[in-house]
């Protein structure tokens, strides 16, 4: 088990699962509001959801498979593990993690203060 976690790590499997549901979350936000605004029917947002749920195992599995590198994307075969650029992709999902949190948790402050009645 350790292994296992150890390898999802320096895949950055885990990081990339957390950065994708925190988009897709406000990808779905953003999406409630807009169409909401634009009277669009109730399909389109349940389509955008189903859409955002089934692209998880994709990415889980593209975390897997490929590394990001200096060269580009690569097959986590064909790159030498001593040259590895894993820990720098790391701390650049972590940078981008981090500010999509701070983005989330403002979006969800606007928009619960946003429905709050006001007061005379």
């Amino acid at each position: 088990m350790n292994k296992i976690l150890t390898e999802l790590k320096r895949r950055n499997v885990i990081r990339v699962t957390v950065a994708y549901v925190i988009v897709a979350w406000l990808i779905a936000q953003v999406s409630d509001l807009a169409l909401e605004n634009f009277g669009s029917p109730d399909w389109v947002i349940k389509t955008i959801l189903l859409l955002l749920i089934m692209g998880l195992p994709l990415a889980i599995v593209l975390a897997w498979a490929f590394e990001l590198t200096p060269d580009g994307i690569q097959r986590d075969k064909d790159v030498d593990r001593d040259q590895s650029s894993s820990h720098k992709t790391g701390r650049r999902l972590n940078f981008l993690i981090s500010g999509l949190l701070v983005l989330a948790l403002t979006l969800a402050h606007l928009h619960s203060n946003s429905r709050t009645p006001m007061r005379m």
